[in-house]
């Protein structure tokens, strides 16, 4: 490659109806080997009627290429954003996510990202782009989703930015409409749950039972091996987790943890153990040894189950908010953030749901609390309504 010197560009003006100045220049790209070229470039400057002498018209070509003319410039790269992301993105970083997470990135790739990015050069990608694109995204899927999506440019050009190929990020600064109706999460009572795993044949009901009495993730769930119970000291050791028979570590650092095995607990995996368990077979597996699949053991028994019985029909998460929920009623909010692996306590508290009647006991309770004083009654002192306290009829 030639050694990049300063420029001042070719000027000359081109039309007969319309003229208008035309800059023809020199600028160093990266190619997509990671190579630098140098190419011609050729852009029309506005019209002679802007610029009516050439010494403007200069002017404004030496502000134009007093970025190229720095030592400091950076050459651009000729990648698309597709060409980035499936020549050098996917092959060097999708192999340190877990599994699930690169699944859900391919489906972003594939279905929204590169049919309206894909074919644009990744430094013709600007904000006003990237806020259409969410805008538009915006009217179709939810705004966790449109988020989602979001996230993932933001890491496709800081990886970039990171690389060399880039020198700023468009998907900062992006606003995305928070108007929308949340889908509420399910979370079973007390008697739904006894309920639900009368009706419930084994593994399953031992299978409900420990994710209610846990709040293990569904991954952690079926990756328990017998080695990780730990009848000695009492203890669950979370350690593993798996997705679509891939075993990984859990999801985050505070998912590897440990929880206490009550007496209930223990009798329940004491009751699943057999005699010629070893400590790496898994306490739920399938007749060849391997993982179950979460997804097929609730579409065939538990959600048919939770039909027939006049349930929400609950999934493997819902039990988790279940487990959040009865945790939060009578513990702290600090245990149950250890039980459930979070490292952020508000994400805990988001798992937290009022059960049916919870309202109304609450309710009963500041209603004694307020017009009921704790003070003496005689025995022939007449009982005292609320209705009367109030100032409303009786019925």
């Amino acid at each position: 490659m030639a050694r990049r010197r300063y420029q001042q560009g070719c000027l000359f003006i081109r039309g007969k109806k319309r003229k208008v100045w035309v800059l023809r220049y020199r600028e160093d790209v990266m190619l997509p080997d990671g190579q630098i070229a140098r190419v011609n470039r050729s852009e029309i400057l506005g019209a002679v009627a802007d610029f009516p002498t050439r010494r403007i018209a200069q002017r404004f070509v030496e502000s134009k290429l007093r970025v190229i003319n720095q030592g400091n410039y950076r050459p651009k790269t000729t990648l698309t954003f597709r060409q980035f992301v499936e020549t050098q993105l996917q092959p060097s970083l999708f192999p340190t996510f877990k599994k699930s997470t690169s699944r859900g990135y391919a489906y972003l790739f594939r279905k929204y990202l590169f049919p309206y990015f894909g074919d644009h050069n990744l430094t013709e990608i600007n904000r006003q782009m990237v806020q259409a694109f969410v805008a538009q995204l915006g009217q179709k899927l939810a705004p966790k989703s449109v988020s989602l999506a979001k996230n993932l440019i933001s890491k496709v050009f800081t990886t970039a930015m990171e690389w060399g190929y880039v020198q700023e990020n468009p998907a900062t600064h992006i606003r995305i409409s928070a108007q929308y109706v949340q889908q509420e999460r399910t979370a079973l009572s007390p008697e739904q749950i006894r309920l639900l795993t009368d009706a419930l044949p084994e593994p399953c009901k031992s299978m409900v039972l420990i994710a209610v009495l846990t709040g293990l993730r569904r991954g952690e769930l079926f990756a328990l091996r017998w080695g990780t119970v730990d009848f000695e000291r009492k203890l669950i050791n979370v350690r593993e987790a798996v997705y679509e028979g891939q075993f990984s570590v859990p999801k985050t650092r505070s998912s590897v943890r440990k929880i206490a095995l009550g007496e209930a607990l223990e009798a329940i995996f004491l009751r699943l153990r057999a005699k010629n368990a070893t400590a790496s077979d898994l306490v739920f597996a399938s007749q060849k040894g391997t993982a179950l699949r979460p997804e097929n053991i609730l579409k065939r028994i538990i959600r048919p189950t939770c039909e027939r019985l006049g349930l929400p029909k609950v999934g493997w998460h819902d039990l988790r908010h279940t487990s959040a929920t009865l945790l939060h009623e009578h513990e702290p909010l600090r245990v149950a953030q250890a039980i459930l692996g979070h490292s952020d306590l508000q994400t805990t508290l988001g798992y937290t749901h009022v059960l049916p009647g919870q309202q109304r006991d609450a309710m009963k309770r500041l209603e004694t609390i307020v017009l009921f004083p704790s003070v003496p009654k005689s025995e022939k002192e007449p009982e005292t309504r609320v209705s009367e306290l109030v100032g409303v009829p009786a019925i």
